[in-house]
Parts: structure tokens; sequence; C-alpha cells
């Protein structure tokens, strides 16, 4: 099998993404971006941003997730599952993967709607990111139940 390695021709940002499993319902807290955000306005997407200069990628998802939707997350019990990069923005995406969380959540400008996808329908719902590929989402059907 041979490998295929792009060149980065400009400047790579780095983002973080947190799927936040809410075990009670198997189902991962998706957000629907502003309708006037400057990129993919209206699509769904996980949790989180960019990566501020002196910023440790777990300090940015934990930052984010607070300001975008309002959940404290404890990612002590978080996983880094997989990263990838989108290479139209030329970013560099983490994504973590935690249960822990509190708080309800209360979107901030930067979204206009949220809901919880039951982990067996992710496939059908059209989001920002490559959540679908991520190996972690096909294990998540109720293996994690009970938390």
């Amino acid at each position: 099998m041979s490998v295929e390695y792009k060149m980065i021709t400009k400047e790579l940002k780095v983002a973080t993404c947190c799927i936040i499993y809410n075990a009670d319902e198997n189902a991962i807290l998706f957000l629907r971006r502003s309708p006037t955000d400057h990129w993919k306005p209206n699509s769904w997407c996980l949790p989180g941003g960019h990566v501020d200069l002196g910023e440790k990628p777990r300090e940015t998802v934990v930052r984010e997730i607070f300001e975008e939707c309002n959940l404290k997350v404890d990612l002590k019990n978080a996983w880094y599952v997989d990263c990838e990069i989108h290479e139209e923005t030329s970013t560099l995406v983490m994504y973590y993967f935690t249960w822990t969380y509190a708080g309800e959540v209360l979107l901030s400008g930067e979204h206009s709607d949220y809901k919880w996808v039951d982990v067996k329908d992710i496939h059908m719902h059209d989001c920002v990111t490559e959540i679908r590929k991520l190996e972690i989402i096909k294990e998540l059907n109720g293996t994690l139940k009970g938390i």
C-alpha cells in the first residue's frame, strides 16, 4: 500500500473540535453555524475553534466550548481521537472526545441552533467536519452506553 503525502503550500492553522457525548441519549452535540458566518454558514459542526498563539489545544477546546455553548467540559476523561487537514482552509483539526460536561447549552452569536444527534443517525447529517469518517463514531453506537 502506498501513502500519498501532500505538500502544505501555505501557513497551517490549528483548530480543535470536541465530540461531546451524552450517554443517556446516546447522542453527540452538533451546533449550527450562523447564517452570517464567513465559512460554511448554516452548516452543522462540532464545538471548537482555532488555537490562539501560546495556547495548548486542550485549553482551546475547553475555552471554545464554553464560549460557543456554555458547557464546561472536563478533559481529564477526554480522549484525543483523530486529526485531519482541511486543505481548503489549510487547517489541522484535532478531535477530542468527552462524556464529562456540566451546564445547559446556551448558544453564543456564532451559532443559530443546536441538537443532540443520535449516534446511529450521524451519517444522515451534513456537517462541516468529517466526523462521519472518524472511527470513534463507528465504535460509539451502543458500545459506550452507560459511561
